[in-house]
């Protein structure tokens, strides 16, 4: 959360870290911990056995002690999504740096130290691209939105600190709030990731690409994410698209195994729980496809489990 009220706020501020990250009691509301951080963190926090991991807006990344809100680790990776953590690595959405052509990649870092492992080749990301967005109709919406709901700004941000304007090419709050960007999906040895409107499947020790699926779109069409993160249901990878369908990916080959319209636009992860979809709309509304199959479960919030880690709730 953004801190205006702490002891430490001028050094903090000053020092580019207006923004906290807190551990409260579940019971009481007590805080336990709060550790200064210095920016917003992209989607959500992801807790993995004693460790928190989460990226900021301005482009570092961190590791704190789950009990005691100790920084273990803290880089500028400029990530472009929430990690997911598996097998002792971090994997997440990295850009270029902040070069004028704007690249994204898929990289995978240790996860006690934040050190590069492996990574894809970076690929052409205009949906990341500020200019770009500012041309679609998504960032055209975005800011109405924003606006409708009393939104009026992004918070100021340090003098020479990356935004996520410039990091992810958000400019509203309601293009930040609901960002979640490039999320991979670990899945029985690979790697799950959709990168605007291609989802690939990458082998998880060497992240050479297996098969990949592409939304046939432009970002001329709507601007931004066309398809969500994936998810895993009933031992295939589910992914909403800009088009409305909740399409079910055979993991192996990449073969659409279902498909199933909801008449509205998605972009954001939809949860499945007792058979049924339930996917949030670009117009704020909850799109719930009853599926008829008991075993479409066990992904119950955003992330699968409690800990935001892409896991389903075992």
């Amino acid at each position: 959360y953004e801190d205006r009220d702490g002891s430490q706020l001028g050094r903090e501020q000053a020092d580019g870290r207006g923004y906290a990250m807190a551990c409260f009691d579940l019971k009481t509301g007590a805080i336990v911990w709060q550790q200064w951080i210095n920016g917003e963190v992209m989607s959500s926090a992801v807790a993995s056995g004693d460790n928190l991991y989460f990226n900021t807006f301005a482009g570092v990344s961190y590791i704190l002690d789950r009990k005691t809100g100790t920084t273990i680790a803290e880089k500028k990776l400029f990530a472009t999504s929430a990690p997911t953590v598996a097998d002792g690595q971090v994997y997440m959405g990295q850009r270029d740096a902040l070069n004028s052509v704007v690249r994204e990649r898929i990289a995978a870092f240790d996860a006690s130290t934040l050190d590069l492992l492996k990574a894809t080749t970076f690929q052409d990301a205009p949906y990341l691209d500020l200019k770009a967005n500012e041309k679609t109709q998504y960032a055209s919406a975005a800011s109405n939105t924003s606006l409708n709901t009393g939104s009026i700004g992004l918070a100021a941000a340090a003098p020479g600190s990356i935004t996520a304007e410039i990091l992810v090419g958000a400019s509203s709050i309601f293009s930040v709030m609901s960002y979640e960007g490039s999320r991979p999906l670990a899945l029985n040895g690979k790697i799950y990731a959709t990168q605007s409107h291609v989802l690939r499947c990458l082998d998880a020790k060497t992240l050479a690409q297996v098969w990949e699926w592409r939304y046939p779109t432009s970002l001329d069409d709507d601007g931004g994410a066309m398809m969500a993160p994936p998810i895993a249901v009933n031992g295939r990878v589910v992914v909403a698209c800009m088009d409305g369908m909740i399409r079910e990916f055979d993991p192996l080959t990449g073969a659409i195994a279902k498909h199933y319209a909801t008449g509205e636009k998605l972009r954001q992860q939809p949860i499945a729980a007792a058979g049924n979809y339930y996917a949030p709309c670009v117009n704020g509304k909850m799109a719930v496809v009853k599926t008829g199959n008991a075993l479409v479960d066990k992904w119950y919030c955003w992330g699968g489990n409690a800990g935001r880690n892409n896991q389903s709730d075992r």
